[in-house]
């Protein structure tokens, strides 16, 4: 199990196995629609460069002028 403390836009992480949490997701430098689906590997879509994968957990998800659909 694994507590990740923050990611942003453009970052990269993958949780791995076992119920990881991701404490803070900010995305508020993207100007795109986003999907966020926890149930999926590939857990964040609508931004080519943002890649969170393998996390059961996201604490908290801060948005700009994105919204998530």
């Amino acid at each position: 199990d694994d507590i990740v403390v923050s990611a942003k836009a453009g970052d990269s992480i993958d949780g791995g196995e076992g119920s990881d949490t991701l404490q803070s997701l900010d995305l508020t430098s993207l100007e795109v629609d986003l999907v966020l689906d926890l149930r999926a590997t590939e857990q964040v879509s609508g931004d080519n460069n943002t890649r969170i994968n393998n996390f059961e957990n996201i604490s908290s998800v801060t948005l700009g002028t994105s919204k998530l659909v």
